[in-house]
């Protein structure tokens, strides 16, 4: 009886610590970027291992960061500077897809910024963000 209570104790204290630690993620976003523009779209409080998937119509260069960083980033983007790779997740220049897993440390947000489109016309971009 004693070993049956304390088993059903540590199945309900290790569901609780399980469904605490691992909300599940699934978000979206699509957005057209315009020739030498830049956009981000951040998720806050995600911490933990993502999977981000982003595609465009046309190349593009894509930084994965922790999301406080995303607005430092976009603006040396701005300034016709790519950021340094120590201030990113994960990046990759002039591409239509990429596929990555980041670890985002604790449990800050994770933004994506999007940018480098050289035209001639606009990108359709689609970002996924899972854990």
């Amino acid at each position: 009886m004693r070993y049956a209570r304390f088993f059903g104790s540590f199945v309900l204290i290790a569901t609780l610590a399980s469904m605490i630690g691992c909300a599940k993620i699934n978000a979206n976003k699509s957005f057209d970027l315009d020739v030498g523009e830049a956009k981000h779209f951040t998720l806050d409080n995600v911490g933990g291992k993502i999977r981000v998937e982003v595609s465009s119509t046309e190349p593009v260069n894509v930084d994965v960061v922790v999301a406080d960083k995303a607005d430092s980033v976009l603006n040396e983007i701005s300034s016709m500077k790519r950021p340094a790779k120590d201030k990113v997740l994960d990046q990759q220049s002039k591409t239509k897809a990429m596929t990555s897993e980041v670890t985002v440390p604790g449990s800050q947000g994770i933004g994506v910024v999007v940018s480098g489109n050289v035209g001639p016309k606009k990108a359709s971009v689609k970002i996924d963000l899972k854990n």
